[in-house]
């Protein structure tokens, strides 16, 4: 019975005139009462829901344990400024009997297999190649280097800034998706990607560039020169993002669960497709970066890392979008909540545990403290010197 059905009846029996009975006044009238039908039905027969109602119980253990990672992050802010000035001879590895010779000896058997690879028969080009890179070994093992500082405190600080945006769209989503909720998520996620990403990415294109130098001539790549080439990124990705606000700006889509009640949720639509394919051939370059300095030295092996990360960023967000792809229909808002906080702590958590978990095992295990006042105003720098 439809709506429609149930409310001509009632208009009928309404209209129905008083009658005598027994002499008393008929009260059929008021004994029945049309009850409304359960919001978002447009037909019913009882008061069953037509939506589906979300888990909240779900949601909220799964907020809770974001929250308590996404309070890390401020820890490892921390954790650049106060070890900043914690130095490390690179020697102090473990297994190493004469530590800095031993080093020193390995990065030049490194540099020179690089070297053979690279230029077979071309002598002159690999001693030009091969000399900024052997007096960098030398002065890694024999000088020491700051853990921090080697590692651009300032572009690990933009990393954990893109990552917290990266995390921000799980506090978002948590609620009942609107067209604010909708575009707030985009934002939070395109930004933080291409800040995140976009920082890893430059740091490995420095060690490509100083690594792979074929003459002489000095190269100095600062964190300042990174961080204006990261603006642009972040500038184009700024520049996608608003014209889709207006031209494209998401929408609340009806899906149906399962079970045969609907849903609401962000729509997904071209705007999405072209995002992701900008995310995947930024991380392509990155790949492309990753194989090229694979042999290239690096202190504390940071480029591996990254490198790891880049990868596994890459794989995983390929597995995502064919996910949200497949999950539009039939919808279920609670799985695909589930499924993005999975996606987001085996991408975002493992890059920053790739990134910061091996600087700290180092600063714990092997350190060696060096006068602050001999680190103040040092930025970092890679340089390839004659």
């Amino acid at each position: 019975m439809t709506l429609a059905v149930v409310e001509e009846m009632c208009s009928f029996e309404k209209s129905r005139k008083c009658f005598k009975n027994n002499g008393e006044t008929s009260q059929y009238d008021t004994s029945f009462t049309c009850l409304p039908c359960a919001p978002g039905c447009t037909t019913c027969i009882d008061d069953r829901p037509c939506i589906l109602t979300l888990n909240w119980v779900q949601r909220s253990i799964v907020l809770a344990v974001a929250c308590i990672i996404v309070g890390f992050i401020p820890l490892l802010v921390l954790f650049t400024v106060r070890y900043r000035n914690v130095k490390l001879f690179l020697g102090s590895w473990p297994g190493e009997s004469h530590p800095d010779v031993h080093l020193a000896l390995r990065c030049r058997d490194q540099v020179a297999t690089s070297v053979s690879e690279r230029y077979p028969t071309r002598r002159n080009a690999a001693a030009k190649w091969a000399s900024p890179s052997l007096i960098w070994c030398s002065r890694l093992a024999v000088e020491g280097r700051l853990v921090m500082r080697a590692a651009s405190p300032v572009l690990l600080r933009i990393v954990l800034l893109g990552a917290f945006l990266l995390y921000c769209p799980m506090i978002v989503q948590y609620f009942e998706p609107s067209p604010l909720t909708c575009s707030i998520t985009i934002w939070m996620r395109e930004l933080g990607f291409s800040i995140s990403y976009g920082a890893l990415l430059l740091k490995t294109w420095r060690i490509s560039v100083v690594f792979r130098v074929r003459s002489a001539q000095r190269i100095k790549i600062s964190d300042t020169d990174l961080i204006k080439r990261l603006a642009l990124i972040v500038l184009i990705f700024g520049a996608y993002l608003s014209v889709r606000m207006v031209i494209g700006r998401p929408q609340i889509v009806n899906g149906v669960h399962s079970n045969g009640l609907r849903t609401k949720q962000c729509s997904w639509d071209v705007w999405d497709y072209c995002a992701a394919i900008a995310e995947l051939g930024l991380l392509l370059w990155g790949i492309r970066l990753c194989i090229v300095v694979r042999k290239a030295p690096s202190e504390f092996n940071e480029s591996r890392f990254i490198s790891w990360a880049i990868y596994n960023e890459t794989l995983l967000s390929l597995f995502l979008n064919i996910t949200m792809f497949f999950l539009q229909s039939p919808s279920n808002p609670d799985l695909l909540y589930l499924v993005r906080f999975i996606h987001t702590q085996l991408t975002t958590t493992v890059t920053l545990t790739f990134l910061f978990g091996s600087k700290a095992y180092l600063v714990y295990k092997y350190r060696e403290r060096e006068h602050p006042q001999t680190t103040i105003n040092r930025g970092s720098k890679y340089t390839a010197a004659p």
